[in-house]
């Protein structure tokens, strides 16, 4: 469960660089190896190659695919995580989820048929990253999901005693400005953790999207201060190596904390 922050990552990232893509739907519907027929989206305007096989991990009605789902190519380690309707996506938002990097896109037809990863509604993107941080288990393109699950019920059965263990060891604010923002301890599950994740980012997200470096950057520290000491107030020293990546986080809120220091205009 080392992607409870990927709703930061996800928003810095389309705050950096925006991409828009032309694409080739495919023009009927296509039936999974499960045997759901849905429209194929994830398709680049040059690519006029088959499709092939596909799979579908979501809700069938009718034999089409609805709901929230995984929709991914057999022979490739893509997958697409959205919200489908008869067979079509019903939401303009959907994930790219590769090797567990998420890229977030929505459908543009205001300049032809693309996608692309500017302007997304924050209040969509948080309702697919709520639906995804849920069902990312099932993604096909991940292994031990099984593995995953019984993990995450360890945690949650011992989240009281490892808040009490955490308490001691918060990491201090890397600058005064950040002291506000330490996180609080909640239980130590990927729900729970990934909730207060979201949440943060939600509550920054103008910042984190403003002009500039400097905002931005105030932003991130913020976002990522609160989720480290999050971890470390819900999670025991030996669940948190299971939960994230601690010194890659604590890498990326330096680099935030540099920009702040060497940029910003006091």
């Amino acid at each position: 469960m080392k992607s409870i922050l990927a709703a930061l990552f996800i928003l810095t990232s389309v705050n950096a660089q925006a991409v828009t893509t032309a694409i080739n739907p495919s023009s009927e519907f296509i039936t999974s190896i499960e045997g759901c027929n849905l429209r194929w989206w994830f398709r680049g305007s040059n690519d006029n190659n088959p499709i092939g096989d596909i799979s579908w991990t979501g809700g069938c009605v009718g034999n089409k695919a609805q709901g929230f789902g995984f929709a991914s190519k057999v022979s490739s380690n893509h997958a697409y995580f959205g919200s489908f309707s008869a067979g079509d996506l019903g939401e303009n938002v959907f994930l790219e989820v590769t090797d567990g990097a998420i890229t977030p896109y929505k459908l543009d037809f205001s300049r032809g048929l693309k996608v692309t990863t500017d302007n997304i509604d924050k209040s969509t993107l948080a309702k697919v990253m709520d639906q995804y941080s849920k069902m990312k288990s099932k993604n096909p393109k991940t292994g031990s999901t099984s593995k995953k699950s019984s993990g995450s019920t360890k945690k949650s059965d011992s989240s009281k005693s490892s808040t009490h263990k955490a308490s001691s060891s918060v990491t201090p604010p890397p600058i005064a400005m950040l002291k506000q923002y330490e996180g609080t301890a909640v239980a130590c599950t990927e729900y729970a953790l990934g909730a207060a994740g979201n949440e943060i980012v939600n509550k920054l997200y103008s910042e984190i999207h403003a002009e500039g470096m400097c905002p931005p950057a105030k932003g991130v520290a913020k976002a990522l201060y609160f989720s480290i000491t999050t971890i470390e107030k819900s999670c025991s020293p030996a669940e948190i190596a299971n939960v994230a990546d601690m010194a890659d986080l604590r890498s990326q809120l330096q680099e935030a904390v540099d920009i702040i220091k060497f940029s910003c205009v006091k």
